[in-house]
C-alpha cells in the first residue's frame, strides 16, 4: 500500500522515487549493483531524461548514490576546469558543496541520512568536441572510495500522482509568492531562520539536486504568456572567472524542448558594445537563438556568483517583447 504523500514528507518522497531512478541508470551504465559506482554522462544531459526537473545542460554530470553504512570518500582531481561537487541526504537538504580538488569523507553523521547522493557538475562547452574529450579526462579523476558498497534499500512505496500535485502546486505558488532559489536551496543546519522545511519543499518542486546560493542562483525572468518574440540581454555577469552562466528554455512542465533551447556563456555570441542579447522565437538565423512554445518559461543560471548579485549592484535582467 502507498504511503500517502503531503508536505510533511514531499521531499523524502520525490528523493526516494528519484534516487531509485538513479540506481537503476548507475548499475545498467557500469555493469554493478547500481550503489557505491560513479557514472560519467560524457555528453550533455539527454533533454529526454525526465528524471529530474529543469536539469542543467552546461555541464558533464557523474553521480552515485551513497549507502553510508559504511563511510565513503569522494575525491575531486587537481583541475583548473570548473567543477562542483554536491551531496544531498534523503530529505533534499544539502550538507556539502565543495569546488575544489581534494579528498570529502561522507558519514551518516556528517550527512544526516543513511543514503546520500553525491553530484558532480564539470563545466564543458557542449559545442566543442575538442573540449567534450578533455572534459571527460577530468570526469575520470572523480572517484568514490569506500570499503562496502551497501545496497539503496527503500522500504516505504508512494504514490506518483500526488507526488505529482504537489510539485505542481508549489511551482504555481513559486511565482505568486515571490520565492527565489537563494531561499529554497541549502543545509538543514543553516541559520535559523534561513531555510525552512517549507522553503526546502520549493527547492525540490522547482529544481531537485538545484545548487545552494554559494554554488549557483537561478534569477528566473518573469513568465510571460505570450508566443511572441522576446529577447533578453545580459552585461557583466557576476560570476567568479573560473564559472559561468546559461540561459535555458523550458516547457511547462520544467523540461527541455526542440533543437534550440539552451545558451551557455562559453559559446554565446557578443554584441558589438559587448552584451550578449538571447533572442526567443523569431528568427532562427539570430545570434543566440532559443525556440519558444506556449507555456515557455526561462531559468539564467549564474555559477559561483559574487558580490555584485548579492549586494544589489547587478540586477538580474527582464524577458522584453521584441
Amino acid at each position: 500500500m502507498a504511503t500517502p504523500v503531503t508536505k510533511a514528507n514531499y521531499a523524502h518522497a520525490e528523493t526516494a522515487v528519484i534516487l531509485s531512478d538513479y540506481v537503476k541508470k548507475i548499475a545498467k551504465g557500469t555493469g554493478s549493483g547500481g550503489v557505491g559506482v560513479m557514472l560519467h554522462q560524457r555528453a550533455g544531459h539527454d533533454p529526454d531524461d525526465r528524471t529530474i526537473l529543469r536539469p542543467n545542460f552546461d555541464t558533464m554530470y557523474s553521480f552515485a548514490v551513497l549507502d553510508l553504512t559504511c563511510a565513503a570518500t569522494v575525491v575531486l582531481p587537481q583541475t583548473e576546469r570548473y567543477q562542483i561537487l554536491e551531496v544531498i541526504d534523503e530529505e533534499h537538504w544539502i550538507p556539502l558543496i565543495a569546488a575544489e580538488p581534494g579528498r570529502y569523507e561522507l558519514t551518516k553523521e556528517s550527512v544526516g541520512s543513511r543514503f546520500a547522493f553525491a553530484f558532480v557538475r564539470t563545466r564543458v562547452n557542449m559545442q566543442d568536441p575538442a573540449d567534450l574529450r578533455l572534459a571527460a579526462e577530468v570526469q575520470d579523476g572523480i572517484a568514490v572510495e569506500q570499503a562496502e558498497p551497501g545496497s539503496y534499500q527503500q522500504p516505504l512505496t508512494y504514490d506518483m500522482d500526488e507526488i505529482l500535485a504537489l510539485r505542481k502546486a508549489y511551482n504555481e505558488r513559486k511565482g505568486k509568492e515571490g520565492v527565489t532559489s537563494e531561499m529554497i536551496f541549502g543545509a538543514r543546519d543553516c541559520k535559523k531562520g534561513e531555510l525552512s522545511e517549507e522553503m526546502r519543499n520549493f527547492g525540490v518542486a522547482v529544481g531537485w539536486g538545484g545548487l545552494p546560493k554559494e554554488g549557483a542562483v537561478y534569477p528566473f525572468p518573469d513568465a510571460v504568456d505570450s508566443i511572441d518574440p522576446h529577447t533578453l540581454t545580459l552585461r557583466d555577469v557576476p560570476n567568479h572567472p573560473r564559472a559561468f552562466w546559461s540561459v535555458t528554455v523550458y516547457d511547462e512542465d520544467g523540461f527541455a524542448r526542440g533543437g534550440h533551447y539552451n545558451v551557455n556563456s562559453a559559446f554565446a555570441k557578443p554584441d558589438a558594445d559587448g552584451a550578449f542579447v538571447i533572442h526567443f522565437g523569431g528568427d532562427q538565423s539570430q545570434p543566440n537563438f532559443l525556440e519558444i512554445y506556449p507555456g515557455w518559461n526561462v531559468a539564467l543560471r549564474i555559477y559561483s556568483p559574487v558580490g555584485a548579485y548579492f549586494d544589489g549592484s547587478w540586477t538580474s535582467p527582464q524577458l522584453r517583447r521584441c
